[in-house]
């Protein structure tokens, strides 16, 4: 009989764009994964041979009631399902769940994609829930950048041998394909959530002032869950300004990178690696991204892109000039980057050395 993972998230639509690797990982290493969490509408297409689907409200709530649901639903699905090991995806997720999984013994894995705002504004409480959760034998901590490493390491105690240091979600290399620099006006493309501390009012403005002809293509969507979102009124003003182009949640980012020429993330938010830029790397893309641990661990300063001063407006209007005013250098960092995706960000290569953590807490 295949062992039995329980892959535990809280966002169908991210474990798609985001962790549909990691779970074609775990199958191919013989795990019969069963994926629980709430289903907005993308949890169907996670469905492959080796897959079992648990929808249960998972919600991203403060809401002690809700929680209590979901902590109570999760627990009656591991008495149901007898897993042999877990996977909790994100930090929300562990805060959560982390109790249920350890009142069943489960050997656990906790994959921590950035401390988020929660991190932030909570650093202490934090600390203390996932200092529990750590300290079993059985339990293991993923990070994606080397602040949160030490994050583990020294507010949570966890020994430095208990936890892994993942360079992001990884890629798929035959998906996101390099391509040349697309002919005619320059295209500065920011893909993410809407955010206010992704720096993406400071990138609209930086636009509106350097002289490069340029055209600003805005990916995605406000996080109504996020006191940083960006309201809507805000997307209406930047929408009525003549070189920025909003378009929603893109599904094809291959395609949307393609046509673009530098990808830009001024963002100061605390999250783990940002996909964009480990997708931008993979098609050959340069970009422009603060210069904070999360994407030092993706940008390497003047080969394969810029890192600026976070909040800084002259430091980002600079960068853009710069980068927009050199089409060759702007190529060659993009070749650079490329390189650098194949040899570090390949989604194979990432995703099994997640899922073999869970060997080793066996």
């Amino acid at each position: 009989m295949p062992r039995k993972l329980l892959l535990v998230h809280q966002d169908d639509r991210l474990m798609w764009t985001h962790r549909r690797g990691l779970i074609r990982a775990a199958v191919a290493a013989g795990w019969e994964v069963h994926l629980t969490g709430p289903d907005s509408g993308w949890l169907h297409r996670l469905g492959q041979s080796g897959v079992v689907m648990h929808p249960l409200p998972l919600l991203r709530s403060v809401s002690p009631r809700v929680n209590r649901i979901a902590r109570r639903a999760l627990a009656d699905l591991i008495k149901e399902i007898n897993p042999d090991a877990a996977m909790l995806i994100n930090l929300r997720t562990c805060l959560q769940c982390a109790e249920v999984v350890q009142a069943a013994r489960l050997p656990a894995v906790y994959l921590i994609a950035g401390l988020g705002m929660t991190g932030k504004y909570f650093p202490n409480y934090v600390a203390g829930r996932m200092r529990k959760f750590l300290s079993a034998s059985n339990s293991r901590g993923q990070v994606q950048n080397a602040a949160d490493f030490e994050f583990l390491r020294h507010r949570c105690g966890c020994p430095a041998e208990q936890i892994t240091m993942l360079p992001g979600a990884g890629v798929d290399l035959e998906v996101f394909l390099e391509s040349p620099l697309p002919d005619g006006q320059p295209v500065v493309l920011f893909a993410g959530r809407l955010l206010n501390n992704k720096g993406l009012a400071l990138l609209v403005e930086a636009s509106s002032r350097i002289s490069v002809d340029h055209r600003l293509i805005i990916a995605g969507e406000p996080d109504s869950f996020n006191p940083s979102s960006v309201s809507r009124r805000q997307l209406k003003s930047w929408e009525a300004q003549p070189k920025v182009e909003i378009v929603g949640f893109v599904e094809d980012m291959p395609a949307l990178l393609g046509q673009s020429s530098l990808v830009c993330l001024p963002t100061w938010y605390p999250e783990g690696l940002p996909r964009i830029l480990t997708e931008a790397a993979a098609c050959g893309r340069a970009v422009i991204a603060s210069n904070t641990p999360p994407c030092r661990e993706a940008v390497i300063q003047g080969q394969t892109g810029l890192l600026v001063e976070p909040k800084n407006l002259q430091s980002l209007q600079g960068a853009l000039e710069s980068a927009l005013s050199n089409r060759d250098h702007l190529a060659k960092m993009g070749r650079n980057a490329r390189e650098r995706a194949e040899s570090k960000f390949e989604e194979s290569i990432v995703n099994c050395a997640a899922i073999r953590d869970l060997d080793a807490r066996l």
